[in-house]
């Protein structure tokens, strides 16, 4: 929950959100639905759908997601530019992509404008990322720290996991050095898979292992959540979240899906009043289909124990 700040005024210091309210983004087999692109990308997701790339198309592709009936019930929050903030206000828990270098009072601000959390991409300085986070908790806001890390070419699986240990343990030691509540954390990351060019087949199962092993390993345990984005194409990723929650691994697991699911919905609606109807059921559908493998139970993959292997 949040505690009591001054609007306005400068961020005060506060117990920041327990970590249901961090993990209630992503509980119940929901994600993040990030529509913070710039306009430039969201121009290549129109022309694929054969829709003039226009600012006011852009702006209609958006309204077109966040008008969706039911969105509330995959989608845990909307992650947007600051621009799109206002707009976005009062439909879903809203977040705001920022650049770690802001300082507190632009944290601040986003917290009087509404937003419920805020995202932030490592972008070399794990020490300015965590700084930022503390920041956000500060100021009332979950923060999503994402570190999307690509393994080596050639890299094999074992090799991309001690590289994602290493730099995932960097982020954890320098949010804990920043006084950072890390119940209060979302850590948004890529399954760990091996390099494009590597010889392994990268089998859900096997990188689900390496993947919970590593956040393990690098101290990610008390976080409230991991948000997974897809590892290189969007198809995968219900298989790669499958094999995560069938470890079990005593985090809340969620997902974010951002171009990689406009685009179908894009597809579907071309720009054409008459097909919004159609585009909104694509994007339900596909969030379901996501949503699902996080709902679901079963037993553990093949060739270990739930829990145990990883």
């Amino acid at each position: 929950m949040r505690t009591s700040r001054r609007v306005g005024g400068p961020a005060m210091t506060v117990t920041g959100y327990r970590s249901v309210g961090a993990a209630a983004l992503v509980s119940r087999g929901r994600g993040l639905l990030a529509l913070d692109q710039p306009c430039t990308m969201l121009h290549d997701v129109l022309r694929g759908a054969r829709i003039p790339a226009t600012e006011r198309h852009c702006g209609a592709l958006r309204e077109l997601v966040l008008g969706t009936p039911g969105l509330d019930r995959l989608a845990g929050g909307l992650l947007v530019t600051p621009a799109a903030l206002p707009a976005a206000v009062g439909r879903i828990p809203v977040g705001v992509r920022m650049d770690s270098r802001e300082d507190a009072s632009v944290v601040a601000r986003h917290a009087d404008g509404g937003a419920t959390f805020a995202a932030v991409t490592v972008d070399g300085s794990p020490r300015r990322a965590a700084a930022w986070a503390s920041a956000c908790q500060r100021a009332g806001l979950v923060p999503l720290v994402e570190y999307h890390l690509t393994a080596g070419p050639h890299d094999c699986l074992a090799a991309a996991e001690a590289a994602h240990t290493v730099a995932i343990g960097a982020l954890m030691a320098a949010l804990h050095r920043a006084g950072t509540d890390p119940g209060g954390v979302l850590l948004g990351v890529r399954p760990v898979v091996p390099g494009t060019r590597s010889s392994e087949v990268d089998a859900a199962e096997d990188c689900a292992r390496a993947t919970v092993r590593s956040l393990r390993d690098a101290g990610a345990c008390a976080v409230a959540g991991v948000v997974f984005s897809p590892p290189r194409r969007a198809g995968q990723l219900a298989a790669h979240l499958a094999a995560v929650q069938w470890l079990r691994p005593g985090w809340t697991v969620g997902f974010c899906l951002g171009a990689s699911l406009l685009a179908p919905v894009a597809k579907a609606w071309r720009g054409r009043p008459e097909r919004v109807a159609g585009a909104r059921h694509e994007l339900l559908t596909r969030l379901t289909c996501v949503s699902a493998v996080l709902r679901a139970t079963g037993p553990p993959p093949a060739g270990g124990a739930a829990g145990s292997s990883a």
